[in-house]
């Protein structure tokens, strides 16, 4: 039986593996597609889908997309963070279908089977047979970071999707030394992958490697000018964008310069700063979110195998040792975000799940029956570990007020279209006001005095929305509020003009 297995699994045609591939994990993730923003990270995917409503409703320029932050009359909300492509798109859907949460998870979803694509025709790329590029796909498939992020609005996925892509479509090009239409398209998606998340301006790196290496090969001049033609196209955009998204930021006011980050995070100064994130990331987070606890045997025995026949010292062994020197490179930079932020282990998504593949074919191919069962039963436990991790995040750790999912239409009738809100008590800090679909500013309760209320107010700031109930008793805020409506633990209060 397991014999069986193996065989029809390598001989499917992989178009046939990449649809059925696509098709199940549609399949898995429909009870997800209409459910507005929540789970892990509400925050990230709030900023994205305000910015694609904001296009929407407001008609902006593709390139100065808008955030519902805004304070004075005349402030657009303008903020840069990424390639906006993805929140455009959705946008531009909702002028054919109305507003639904499910465009935007449906939009991300595409963007995940193009992953799926991108990631096998990766590994063909690299020189790896249908049988391990399947398991590759399959094991990156199964992982439940791919499982979350697939259907919530974030850049990191398209980002890797475009990367790979990138390098599948240059490689045979490369190696044939033909630089025409294939190669620059090539080109096109890693500059698309540079500009939705920088990081992967790191990974040039072993590309490059594999330019220097086809060079010393064939010493053909021509790698050596289409490289470092293709270096200037992905470099060149980047830094425009980056003076680009600059001058937007210099512009914004304070309160959403905020949560806009152009640059690393200062590196912990003292031991446990440094040990914490590396724990959180690397022993938590890489384990159980991008590799799957079932697959963990495969990734362990996959590295050993690996090493044991030597891969390390093959060209493309080289190219991923590369890769996670530019990952090391990386990490530190923002090493302090792997507390709460997984997806800055994306780039090692790749490593993940190349080595369970690895470890996947050894399994397989071993003498032993059991051996094989064993296999099987890990990879149809996998897929039931990739929801099972993540499940939870759309069910009991939505990270989304209960009043704002069930009873929102109540804000609606208070709130006027037009207010500008001061929010008090959203840790997003961006949540409240997507769900609200209003515009305003969130600030933390410790900051908000006479004089900063004063302010706000003189530049159309009128309404306060908070769930804290210390907003009542604190001197500075309690003669400069109406009460209007209390919704379970939120309150909802004009500001009044202060006393004479």
């Amino acid at each position: 039986m397991p014999h069986r297995i193996i065989h029809w699994f390598e001989r499917i045609p992989a178009r046939r593996f990449l649809l059925g591939l696509i098709l199940l994990q549609f399949l898995l993730h429909l009870p997800v597609y209409n459910l507005p923003p929540m789970g892990q990270h509400t925050w990230r995917q709030a900023m994205g889908l305000a910015t694609a409503r904001n296009y929407w409703v407001e008609k902006n320029e593709f390139w100065r997309p808008r955030q519902d932050v805004r304070i004075a009359a005349d402030d657009v909300g303008e903020a840069y963070f990424e390639l906006p492509l993805i929140y455009w798109l959705i946008g531009q859907s909702y002028n054919v279908t109305g507003f639904s949460h499910a465009n935007g998870r449906l939009i991300q979803f595409l963007m995940g089977a193009f992953l799926l694509v991108s990631a096998y025709y990766f590994a063909r790329a690299l020189g790896y047979h249908q049988g391990r590029a399947k398991w590759f796909t399959l094991a990156l498939a199964s992982s439940p970071y791919f499982f979350y992020y697939s259907v919530s609005i974030s850049p990191n996925l398209p980002a890797l999707a475009w990367f790979l892509g990138g390098v599948a479509l240059i490689l045979p090009e490369l190696k044939a030394e033909r630089f025409g239409f294939k190669y620059w398209l090539g080109g096109l998606f890693l500059v698309m992958a540079t500009l939705s998340k920088a990081t992967w301006l790191f990974f040039g790196l072993p590309l490059a490697w594999l330019f220097v290496s086809q060079l010393r090969r064939n010493k053909n001049l021509k790698v050596l000018i289409n490289g470092g033609l293709l270096g200037a196209l992905v470099l060149v955009p980047s830094l425009f964008i980056f003076k680009h998204a600059r001058q937007i930021y210099d512009l914004a006011p304070q309160e959403r310069q905020y949560y806009i980050e152009l640059g690393p995070k200062p590196f912990p100064e003292d031991l446990i700063g440094i040990l914490t994130p590396l724990w959180k990331g690397f022993f938590e987070w890489y384990p159980q979110i991008y590799i799957n606890w079932a697959l963990l045997p495969f990734f362990v025995y996959g590295i050993w195998v690996a090493f044991k026949h030597k891969a390390h010292k093959s060209e493309r062994g080289l190219f991923f040792l590369i890769w996670l020197i530019s990952y090391l490179a990386f990490v530190p930079l923002f090493l302090v975000q792997l507390t709460q932020h997984e997806y800055y282990l994306t780039p090692l998504l790749v490593i993940a799940a190349m080595a369970s593949a690895y470890g996947i074919e050894a399994f397989l191919l071993s003498k032993g029956q059991r051996i094989k069962h064993v296999a099987i039963l890990l990879l149809v436990f996998s897929q039931v570990i990739m929801v099972g991790r993540v499940s939870h995040r759309w069910q009991s750790a939505r990270q989304v007020p209960d009043e704002l999912l069930e009873r929102l239409p109540e804000f609606e009738e208070v709130l006027p279209k037009e207010a500008r809100l001061l929010i008090i008590g959203d840790p997003g800090p961006v949540v409240w006001l997507y769900y609200l679909n209003r515009k305003g500013l969130v600030q933390p309760i410790q900051v908000v005095d006479a004089e900063t209320l004063d302010r706000y107010q003189s530049q159309g700031i009128d309404w306060l929305v908070t769930d804290d109930e210390n907003v009542a008793h604190k001197e500075a805020l309690k003669d400069r509020l109406e009460l209007v409506k209390e919704i379970g633990h939120f309150r909802i209060s004009r500001i009044l003009p202060p006393q004479l």
